[in-house]
Parts: C-alpha cells; sequence; structure tokens
C-alpha cells in the first residue's frame, strides 16, 4: 500500500513537471496495483529492469534471460537445494506457494522487524486468486514451452554460507546480474535487466540527464541506479552496504520515508 502522504508527495512533484517513475522487482501487474488503489498514474520499470512500460501500460522494453543460461541457473539453484521462482510474462510461477509465503515474510523483515504474517498470507493467496501466481508440478512443463520467455529467476535461502555461496557461482555464469531485495533472496537477471540500466535508458529516451535523476531505495537491487543518479537516497532500512552508496538518508518504508525526502529536497 502506498500512504496518503506518500502519495500527496507524488502528486505534489507532477504538480512542479517531475517526473516520478517506479522501479521496481516486481511484474507489472503486481507493480501497478497499489498505484491504482493509490490513484496513482505512473511509469513502471518492473521486474528489476528487465521491463520498462509507459505510464499506460505500454511495454517500452523486455529483456529476457537465454534459454542455456535458464538451464545453467536452475542446475545451481537445484544443486544448492535452493527455493525458486520463475517471472513469465505477467506471472510468477512456482512450485510452492507455502514457500513463497515464507518468502514474503523474510523479505518484509528488512523493512520490519515483526511483518504481519497474516496479512503477508492473506495477500500471497488474493495474487494466486488473481492469477499473478501460478503454482505448478514441475518447472519442466514450464520450460518446454516454447513460448514462456523468463525474465527474472528468483531464489530464497535461509543459510548466510549457503546464500554466499550460490551466488558466487552463479556470478560465474557470463551475462547475468546477481542482486538482492531482502536477506536471502537472490534475484538474477540478464546483466542488462537491471534498474539502474533501465533507468538510464528510460532517462535519455526522454531527453533527461542523470545528473538530473533523483532515486530512492532500500536494497542491494536498488544500487546499479543509485550508483548513475545525480542524488542518491536510502531508507533507513536499508542495509549499511546500500546506505554507503547514497548521499543522503532518510526514514523508515513505514514512516514515510519517501515524502519525508521530497519534503526536505525538493518540495
Amino acid at each position: 500500500q502506498i500512504s496518503l502522504r506518500n502519495i500527496q508527495a507524488i502528486i505534489e512533484l507532477q504538480k512542479r513537471d517531475i517526473m516520478v517513475v517506479v522501479a521496481t522487482g516486481r511484474n507489472y501487474p503486481e507493480a501497478v496495483s497499489p498505484l491504482e488503489q493509490a490513484g496513482l498514474i505512473l511509469p513502471n520499470i518492473c521486474i528489476n529492469g528487465a521491463e520498462v512500460r509507459s505510464k499506460h501500460g505500454r511495454v517500452l522494453s523486455s529483456i529476457y534471460i537465454e534459454k542455456n543460461t535458464i538451464t545453467k541457473i536452475i542446475d545451481i539453484l537445484e544443486e544448492h537445494n535452493l527455493y525458486f521462482e520463475l517471472f513469465i510474462d505477467d506471472c510468477v510461477y512456482t512450485e510452492d506457494v507455502e514457500k513463497q509465503i515464507g518468502m514474503f515474510i523474510k523479505v518484509g523483515k528488512a523493512s520490519h522487524p515483526n511483518p504481519p504474517v497474516d496479512k503477508i498470507r492473506t495477500a500471497v493467496m488474493e495474487r494466486v486468486k488473481r492469477g499473478h501466481v501460478k503454482q505448478v508440478t514441475s518447472y519442466a512443463s514450464v520450460l518446454k514451452e516454447s513460448s514462456h520467455k523468463i525474465n527474472k529467476v528468483l531464489g530464497i535461502c535461509d543459510n548466510d554460507q549457503k546464500f554466499t555461496q550460490t551466488s558466487e557461482v552463479l556470478r560465474h555464469i557470463d551475462g547475468l546480474a546477481i542482486s538482492s531485495s531482502g536477506e536471502g533472496v537472490i534475484e538474477i537477471t540478464d546483466q542488462y535487466a537491471q534498474k539502474g540500466v533501465a533507468i538510464e535508458n528510460y532517462a535519455n529516451r526522454i531527453g533527461v540527464s542523470m545528473e538530473e535523476v533523483l532515486v530512492i531505495g532500500d536494497s542491494y537491487n536498488d544500487i546499479s541506479m543509485m550508483e548513475r543518479a545525480g542524488i542518491s537516497i536510502a531508507m533507513a532500512n536499508a542495509p549499511n552496504d546500500v546506505k554507503d552508496v547514497c548521499m543522503f538518508e532518510t526514514t523508515y518504508c513505514d514512516e514515510d520515508g519517501f515524502a519525508e525526502a521530497m519534503e526536505k529536497l525538493l518540495l
């Protein structure tokens, strides 16, 4: 959900001809849902930059992982016994919805020490009901479909040592970007499917210099855009490694950190 104060900040920015763009690891249906609830119409950089959409939802660009590379990724994740999901078109494919619920609880802990477990479960089951998440008995049948192109593979690991080892092995595959949106979460995309690359391409498309771009985020998959932007801001709940990359720090996600930063710096 987007808080009222954050909504008001976005509307005020738009009144001043400052464009606001969402940059997220989510696919488009899940990215646009809270925007629609808030009555906001914004461009979306989705799936870590693998897909870019106009403010009206038109696909501007899509980047997929090569099929032979997908096989290598899956072999590594299975060898290390990691749960993982496939981002295909507008759906997330999983072999175990319960493990996806556990993944969202883990991601939730990155921004709040006691995430609302019951609400997370309800939200995930609603995603399944809407068709945004599809549970399959095996990924093998999904991969056989020639029409299925994969934008991102997301893995979950409960063990820090295994997380580091798996990430390092994956980094040895040419042409990939390995990042994370939370503790124990491995996000795997094509090397050009990164938020930083996507936001730079989008800025070039509309004739804006990266020196004129401000970015704000809270996790490792935001670093690629933080390093490129003229101004970079970390949320208070961001890891120290992310904060170290940024020029400024704002308050927590659930304390209207976005609005707080915009009010101080721009409004």
